[in-house]
């Protein structure tokens, strides 16, 4: 039986080995502040969140969003009609590509199709019971 509490004991050390989190988070850290491969990257997410501050797409979708609030009826149905076509265009794509992922590929677009009619159907009572929360 000794046998069986090392190998458990040599398992566990293995698995769980035990180290200081936040030295190792600091040493990551001190890693990547003189990274040129980190700098690029720091640069590009900056450019990047600059650009969509600034962009007409991110004004056209702010737009929409403040006359479409999430728990009006109206925005609920907007909401799941995007689902709707999301999953449409999941299916067709799918239906076109020439294998298939597996034999259940299908199940995750349709259920969401699903949802997004039965919300657009029930639209009126879900905001009403959103408002009432």
């Amino acid at each position: 039986m000794g046998w069986w509490i090392f190998v458990r004991s040599a398992i566990e050390a293995l698995t769980r080995p035990q180290a200081d989190i936040d030295a190792c988070d600091r040493a990551v850290e001190e890693l990547t502040q003189g990274s040129v491969i980190a700098g690029g990257m720091h640069r590009a997410g900056d450019a990047l969140r600059s650009g969509w501050a600034h962009s007409r797409a991110r004004a056209l979708l702010v737009a929409a969003a403040d006359q479409l609030p999430p728990e009006s009826a109206s925005g609920l149905r907007a909401a799941a009609w995007i689902v709707v076509v999301a999953s449409a265009t999941v299916l067709a794509l799918e239906a076109v590509k020439p294998r298939p992922i597996g034999p259940l590929w299908w199940l995750l677009p349709v259920t969401t199709g699903i949802a997004g009619l039965l919300t657009m159907a029930m639209a009126a009572p879900l905001a009403r019971a959103v408002k009432e929360r």
